[in-house]
């Protein structure tokens, strides 16, 4: 990757192109706001590329108030109060509204049935007046509840390592250039590379940094010079061999993107009888666990702490391995809750049960399809579970230092993404299930799980999902309000985004376990990822198979079972050779291990 760029257009010319070329509105605080804008029109910021033009801009920007400190402008920078219209090509509404009613109609068929029963039995109108009033009341409360918080706007946290890293690491993960074009062009609908032009990479390049729209106004000075300087150049290296696109002319329109954070969300109402299955299955699988040996920590601030459940080795378990100290296993579920992953749960528990492990389960309410939209930061979810290991660590003994062997599915590796960047010393190994954490720069992974159900040319010809089958449950989770609360509003896919070099640079052993016909994760593009990374990262795939297949099918989750107990094993072998050979990270170095 080049550090510098050979530009056929000057700086000038890239910072005449900010803010889709026809205002930059700068503003600072002082106790009031000044907010001074260029009145350029298009032909004139595309013909004037100009030392002159530039020395303007520095010269306004240098008059106007200093902040003292960044966060002081960014905390005081204008928010998004409503939401910025879908640039998709959706189905018609009428039709969107037919869909949504038949691939949803199991749980409404049978919230309707139970009272009609009840009606019928007590020969009164009672119950199903009773049941349409309470369903109504629902229904208005969650349309106030999404209008005035879940479908806000949000801003994306900033990432957890540098951007430039982040911008080097995307650009690098595509091998050539067609490949990325096709990653570029799929956050635009997949049009044609051909059809973009200087202002669309602009503004694609505003959002996919800062998760803003830059026609709103809403970037400071800073911000608009280093989309400038560093990212437009960047981008047009690697699609365009560093030549400037093509300007929009007057009779083009803007070339829609996906601005998921900023989007209305995509949701459809569910009946009061899927929350009370939901929260009914969760309260069962409470019970199962307690039954296991399980205890349950709620969180005490639902901004800053996580709820989880531990199992500690009995008493009768220590015995068997007295002497032997192992890493804690920490398992992180998906959306849907950790009732979906209760087979492999208790296979983890039986497989463990003489060596000495804690099982740590970390609970994640805001994707476990119930009402609850309190989230944490990234950083305090990264500090919790911290400290969830300490406190597990005084109670069974100081052993590993705290270390864990983290397992994750789907969503739960979004988690583990952000341990690895910010908690390495606190990872012995991970184990990803069906990770929608890598090639998270490509929109397949949100496009097919949140987008493509009304996408009105993945649509075309395509029979409507049966309600009665397994796939609609992937609608059901893909469309419920509280989830794409959090993987549309509270999502930060640069934080989110992990990559093997993260991996293999800690020293952290890793498998990567894949199903071939994953209805939502790129499968081929991940595996393509982990090629150069196959004596350091094991990657296996189970042909045929679907997202979350490998908790239903036994011999899956045999294999997954197993490959977990081998990391384990390995995390331990490594541990104990690093006080010979030096850090783990020189281990690898030296003597590659395959995982």
């Amino acid at each position: 990757m080049r550090s510098s760029y050979s530009w056929s257009m000057t700086k000038p010319d890239y910072i005449s192109f900010a803010n889709i070329l026809i205002q930059i509105q700068l503003f600072a605080l002082s106790g009031e706001r000044f907010t001074y804008a260029f009145q350029l029109t298009r032909e004139k910021a595309i013909r004037s590329y100009s030392t002159e033009l530039f020395l303007s801009y520095q010269s306004i920007a240098a008059s106007l108030p200093k902040e003292t400190s960044k966060e002081a402008q960014l905390l005081d920078r204008p928010r998004l109060r409503k939401t910025i219209p879908s640039g998709q090509n959706q189905l018609p509404l009428h039709i969107r509204i037919a869909k949504g009613i038949y691939e949803e109609s199991l749980p409404w068929i049978v919230s309707f049935i139970l009272p009609l029963l009840a009606s019928f039995a007590l020969q009164s109108n009672i119950p199903l007046w009773s049941h349409l009033f309470a369903e109504t009341s629902f229904l208005i409360y969650c349309t106030h509840k999404m209008l005035n918080k879940l479908n806000v706007p949000t801003d994306i946290e900033s990432p957890l390592r540098q951007w430039e890293d982040v911008a080097n690491l995307v650009w690098q993960s595509q091998d050539n250039i067609d490949d990325r074009r096709e990653f570029l062009m799929g956050w635009f609908y997949d049009k044609k590379f051909e059809k973009l032009r200087m202002e669309d990479a602009i503004s694609y390049l505003a959002w996919m940094r800062y998760g803003l729209p830059l026609e709103y106004g809403v970037l400071t000075e800073e911000e608009i010079s280093s989309l400038c300087e560093f990212d437009l150049p960047l981008l047009l290296d690697h699609v365009n061999d560093g030549k400037e696109l093509p300007a929009r002319m007057e009779n083009e329109s803007p070339l829609p993107f996906i601005r998921f954070n900023c989007e209305p969300l995509r949701y459809r109402h569910k009946s009061l009888l899927f929350y009370g299955v939901t929260h009914g299955a969760n309260y069962i699988f409470q019970q199962m666990l307690k039954k296991s040996g399980f205890e349950f920590v709620p969180a005490k601030n639902a901004d800053t702490d996580l709820s989880y459940w531990y199992r500690l080795p009995s008493a009768h378990d220590q015995n068997l391995s007295e002497k032997q100290e192992s890493k804690p296993l920490v398992f992180i579920h998906g959306v849907g809750g950790l009732g979906f992953c209760n087979g492999l749960v208790q296979d983890l528990k039986d497989a463990t049960a003489s060596d000495n492990v804690p099982i740590v389960l970390i609970d994640l309410p805001h994707v476990s399809l119930r009402m609850y939209d309190e989230i944490p930061q990234i950083k305090a979810q990264t500090t919790a579970i911290s400290q969830i290991l300490d406190d597990i660590n005084e109670k069974v003994g100081n052993f590993s230092h705290g270390k864990a062997t983290l397992v994750g599915h789907s969503y739960g590796t979004v988690v583990m993404s952000w341990l690895v960047q910010s908690e390495p010393d606190r990872i012995g190994g991970c184990v990803f299930l069906d990770p929608i954490c890598f090639q998270l720069h490509l929109k397949t992974t949100l496009f097919n799980f949140h987008l493509q159900r009304v996408d009105q040319h993945v649509q075309k010809g395509k029979p409507w999902s049966n309600p009665f089958a397994l796939e609609s449950l992937v609608n059901l989770a893909g469309t419920e309000m509280h989830t794409n609360y959090a993987m549309l509003r509270k999502f930060s896919w640069a934080s989110n985004a992990l990559w093997p070099t993260d991996l293999v640079s800690k020293g952290i052993p890793s498998k990567v376990l894949l199903s071939g016909s994953d209805e939502i994760v790129p499968v081929r593009d991940v595996e393509r990822l982990f090629q150069d990374f196959s004596d350091h990262v094991e990657t296996h795939t189970f042909e045929n198979a679907s997202h979350g297949d490998m908790f239903v099918d036994e011999s899956m989750r045999s294999l997954a079972l197993e490959k977990i107990i081998s990391v384990m094993n390995l995390s331990r072998q490594i541990e104990n050779d690093e006080t010979k050979l030096g850090t783990k990270h020189e281990l690898l170095l030296t003597d590659p291990v395959t995982v």
